[in-house]
């Protein structure tokens, strides 16, 4: 049996706030990576699109989005990158979607990254 929590989630610049009802776990999944640099990255910031979670770690994730609460958060904008990855904006910034690319250093990862705290004035190093 799970608890549920009133929950309430703010963009990076509080320009958006939504409250949601939560349930919780313990281990909400394993082994998601976060997005790593590479030649994306750059054409993620020629088109003014910046992301803050990029690095080489994983940290538990804390907060899970079903379908039914992230498809209400798409503004609509989306670009289609040259590796194939989708950026998508939402209500609380940028998300990053798809296969990232294999490049010898990189583990060749089959996943959808949501990488949703994003912001356009975070500087990014490369």
């Amino acid at each position: 049996m799970h608890k549920c929590y009133k929950i309430y989630l703010s963009s990076l610049d509080n320009d958006y706030t939504c409250k949601l009802d939560a349930l919780d776990q313990k281990v909400i999944c394993n082994d998601i990576s976060s997005i790593r640099n590479g030649t994306w990255i750059h054409e993620l910031k020629n088109k003014g699109i910046y992301l803050t979670e990029i690095h080489n770690n994983s940290e538990p994730i804390e907060v899970l989005l079903g379908a039914d609460v992230s498809g209400k958060l798409f503004t609509g904008r989306r670009e289609e990158l040259k590796t194939g990855l989708i950026a998508m904006e939402t209500k609380f910034g940028w998300t990053l979607m798809g296969k990232v690319p294999h490049y010898e250093n990189f583990k060749d990862v089959n996943m959808t990254v949501l990488n949703m705290l994003s912001q356009e004035d975070i500087p990014i190093s490369s």
